[in-house]
This record gives C-alpha cells, structure tokens and sequence, in this order.
C-alpha cells in the first residue's frame, strides 16, 4: 500500500531576502558583508505605527484631535469597549472619515533578520541579502507579506487564545503571534485593535478569515479550516525559533525561519510535493482527509486492506481512513 508524500518543512539554501528602508534614509550596510540577525543595515525617522478607528469613537472626555497619547493610555471608546494607545502618537482625524491614531516619528533601525551576505544595496533604501532558509507550508494564508518578531503562546485551548492576547497587548504591536490550536473571528477582531502584524494557528474559521482579510492582518493555520490541533513537530520548530524573527509570504503560503548556516546539498528537498510515493507502515507521520478528521495529523497505527488505522489523539482509538483520504508527511 502506498501513498502520496508532502514535504511541510523545507530547507532552502540561496535564499535572496531584500531588506527595505520604510522611507529613504541612512544606508550603512556595505556589499559582502557577512551579517547576522540583528545587524544594523540602516537608519530613518519613521512613524510606522498607525491604528484605524472608526468615526463612531467617542474620545476620551478632556482630550481631543490633535492629543498625544502615552502607551496605554485611553484613546476613548467604541460602544462600550475601551480603546488603549498601543504606542505614543498622537489623534488625527481622517478625511474620509474615521480617525488615525499615528505613532510619533522615531529612529527606525533596519536589521538584517538573517544569517548571510550582503550581495547588493540600493543607496539610502534597501540592501539584498544571501541567506538560508527553514520553510514551513501553510495550508491556508491571507495574501499578505511581513517580517518580524516571532511570539510563540503555548498551546492553549480555545478558551485561553484570547486571554493570552490580551496578557501580551502592550507588547504586541508589530508582532508575530502563534496563538495555538485555533484562530476565530473575535481572535482577529481584537489583534487588529492592537495592531498585531499576523497570527499563525493550527486553524482557522472561514469566518476569521474573510474578517483578516478586510485588513492587513495577515492570517496563517498549518492544519485547515476547523478547530484542527497544531501537529507537535509544527510546534516544536516554532518554540525553537532561535532568534525570533521570521518572515511570511502569503502569497506562496510559507513562514521562513532564517536558519544560521547553510544547509547540506543532501537535505534540500525544496519541493512541497514530490511526486513520490511511499509505503505505508506503522508510525509513519500522515496527514488525514476524511471527516470528522480533515486536516488532522496523526501516526499510522496498522493496515487493513485498503483503510490504515491512524492514531489521531494518544488517547483515543486508532480512527480508520480510507485510501486515498491521507498523505504521509515530512
């Protein structure tokens, strides 16, 4: 009996990673320089920072337009819910409508992110790096592109995502957040208001999604659509992550860890799908696609005739799927 294989972590060496400037300033990376994470590329004046609010805010009584706000301070409120300053900036109000909480202008320094060489730079912009990469596949991704610092929540229940959210919201903006098993709508819904910059999961509901794109949120699940767990190994490359920042490309549905050296010609299998085939056995890793188990990764227990017996949860019973309703994973 055989069955297909997916590659979800990749090793990629030869990865070329542009690191821009938010605006043009002072560029002191230099060709051939060989960098690492937290290597200064560069320098601007920037207000990166701006958090949307609606016109129906009603702003807190004694301030005003035009007030600057502390982090944390009370910008005001939206129904009954209170909007807090995720960082200092001051109140405007937009033109279309609406207001913008914008961050005030400070020094923005430029890191590298990665291990590697600077091949080429831009004056005053952006310098291009050689570098190295872990890839990890995501099932489902909103089309957005970022890079940051990397939160890793330990695997929460559903019920705890969001108070784990709300325990980290003066040091979320900007941030990358596993928030573990699940993502739901009120989950998105409340990273936006802190200015989070994405949120990775095992999965996610339709609903969030739709939600996470109508901003620049970007939203990541490993797994599927559904309440769908984080497969261990997913969980423990990401509680690994050794300098915390990473990188996510929506559009090629990939979270890239910046990986130290580079890889061994013998373990870049760049491809996600291979093509191949493999024989199924007991302990192999699989994925499952068959209800009420989409999406669900699990090891294979035994066989029977054309079904595999696949432990889901150690402690339940195997679940019997039939072929060709699994993939064996790697």
């Amino acid at each position: 009996m055989y069955i297909p294989i997916i590659r979800k972590v990749m090793k990629t060496n030869d990865v070329f990673v542009e690191r821009t400037l938010p605006r043009k300033g002072e560029l002191v990376a230099k060709e051939k320089e060989v960098v690492e994470p937290f290597t200064k590329l560069g320098m601007t004046k920037v207000s990166y920072g701006n958090l949307p609010l609606p016109a129906r805010l009603r702003v807190t009584k004694g301030r005003a337009v035009g007030s600057y706000f502390y982090t944390g301070d009370t910008l005001g409120k939206i129904g009954s819910k209170k909007v807090i300053a995720p960082f200092d900036g001051t109140l405007i109000e937009q033109s279309g409508g609406g207001f913008l909480f914008n961050q005030e202008d400070r020094d923005f320094w430029l890191l590298s992110g990665v291990w590697g060489e600077v091949v080429s730079v831009v004056e005053k912009s952006s310098a291009l790096i050689r570098t190295q990469m872990l890839d990890v596949k995501l099932a489902i991704a909103t089309d957005h592109s970022y890079s940051g610092e990397l939160i890793v929540f330990p695997n929460p229940s559903e019920l705890l995502e969001m108070q784990y959210l709300q325990k980290f919201s003066k040091d979320s903006f900007g941030k990358i957040i596993y928030v573990g098993h699940h993502i739901n709508e009120a989950l998105v819904k409340k990273a936006h208001e802190l200015g989070v910059a994405g949120l990775i999961a095992g999965s996610v509901d339709r609903d969030a999604l739709v939600a996470a794109k109508k901003t620049d949120l970007f939203v990541g699940a490993f797994s599927g659509f559904g309440v769908i767990p984080t497969p261990d190994y997913i969980f423990d490359i990401l509680k690994g992550v050794t300098n915390r920042y990473i990188f996510l490309q929506g559009n090629k549905n990939l979270l890239r860890i910046p990986a130290e050296k580079p890889y061994p010609t013998k373990d870049i299998r760049p491809n996600s799908y291979t093509g191949q085939l493999r024989s199924v056995k007991k302990g192999l890793l699989v994925q499952v696609f068959e209800e009420p188990f989409f999406g669900w990764t699990g090891k294979v227990h035994s066989m029977q005739g054309s079904s595999v017996q696949v432990i889901i949860d150690e402690g339940r019973d195997p679940v019997k799927i039939k072929i060709p309703s699994i993939i064996s994973l790697e």
